[in-house]
């Protein structure tokens, strides 16, 4: 079997790996092979073949599969991987000989165990990607899956439900234990850890990396894309809401109404010179909105869309705000920030600024930034 191009994906749970995959083959124009594809095959299955596959399947009552204990549910899912592997592989092989398949990158997110990764191919063609063991055992349960749902739901309907959650979880935390991350780590595979402050596009970047692939420039939010700086106009309504509906922090910190559609409308005609955005490919991807009155400046909103996070757009945003209130005669320029917002306070820290609270902003938990020296 042919697999030149073919990327596998291992790793622990929440950890992104079905997202990556899913992306990389929209980035590259390929094959998403996701989360469990062998479940395309399961009713066709042998249950003496594949006892651990077909054990779900066959189930009469779901409450003896979250009754189990961790130690027999921990063995059920290795050999159920066991069983994963040659499924996964006969559908690779099969998918590899269809006519739309030639010349597709392949993404897959897969059970194939480390030792046969080594076997059938090379190290630049699997990554490893991890999330810190608390994640995958405390958040498992946070996901919208359908199937995790299923199964909490089926705790809640124990007699006893913490007790069927502090099971589960018992066997999370065996899942997740340091002998299972030293084998990832040290599998002989390029290893990404989860970063909640990465953006979708940065992952992809850095596991086109160790690919040893190249991302399409011309795909939309790819890093090679050029962004241009130009000031607000009233113009820009829609598209600025838009963008601070792409972040948690923007929304929470706005009231649709009564901020966002009155609150441009103030900033502009207030600050006419002084609010800027950030243009991309003709939409909107960071903007911030200063207010003065003639003697400081408070910049209130920066927001910059989390596919082009990292690129120097915020930082240039703040520069552009900055020298054209000074052309405005204004001396001192403030920042307010959610004081649990960590990546914004180490922003405005990198920008020169430092951080003291303030509680009486409008009710809201902030922090002012406050310009080096003042």
């Amino acid at each position: 079997m042919d697999l030149k191009n073919v990327y596998f994906i291992i790793g622990t749970s929440y950890a992104g790996k079905s997202t990556t995959v899913k992306n990389l083959a929209k980035r590259h124009n390929g094959i998403a092979l996701e989360e469990n594809y062998h479940d395309a095959k399961l009713p066709e299955l042998d249950s003496r073949e594949f006892p651990n596959l077909c054990y779900t399947r066959d189930l009469q009552d779901w409450h003896e599969f979250i009754r189990r204990t961790p130690e027999e549910y921990v063995t059920w899912l290795k050999n159920t991987k066991k069983e994963c592997e040659i499924i996964e592989l006969q559908m690779l092989e099969e998918l590899l000989a269809k006519p739309e398949a030639q010349n597709k990158k392949i993404f897959v997110d897969t059970n194939i165990r480390i030792e046969t990764l080594h076997r059938i191919t090379d190290a630049r063609h699997v990554l490893v990607m991890m999330a810190p063991p608390e994640d995958g055992i405390n958040r498992f349960f946070d996901r919208p899956d359908v199937e995790k749902q299923f199964l909490y739901q089926l705790m809640m309907e124990e007699p006893d439900p913490q007790a069927a959650l502090d099971n589960y979880r018992e066997m999370l935390t065996l899942l997740h234990s340091k002998e299972s991350y030293d084998e990832l780590l040290n599998a002989g595979f390029p290893v990404i850890w989860r970063d909640e402050n990465r953006t979708f596009d940065q992952t992809m970047d850095l596991a086109d990396k160790a690919f040893g692939l190249a991302p399409d420039p011309k795909q939309e939010g790819g890093r090679h894309m050029e962004y241009t700086t130009r000031l607000v106009t009233i113009d820009d309504y829609d598209a600025i809401y838009e963008l601070w509906n792409s972040t948690e922090q923007s929304r929470r910190a706005l009231n649709p109404v009564d901020d966002a559609w009155e609150g441009i409308d103030r900033y502009l005609k207030r600050n006419p010179n002084t609010c800027f955005a950030a243009e991309a490919d003709g939409r909107i991807v960071g903007v911030i909105l200063t207010g003065h009155d003639g003697r400081r400046a408070i910049i209130h909103h920066l927001c910059v869309h989390p596919d082009w996070r990292r690129r120097g757009v915020a930082a240039r945003l703040v520069s552009l705000a900055e020298d054209a209130l000074k052309k405005e005669g204004i001396q001192k320029v403030f920042g307010l920030v959610f004081r649990d917002n960590d990546a914004a306070n180490v922003f405005w820290e990198q920008q020169g600024y430092s951080l003291r609270t303030n509680l009486n902003y409008r009710n809201k938990s902030l922090n002012e930034a406050i310009p080096a020296g003042e």
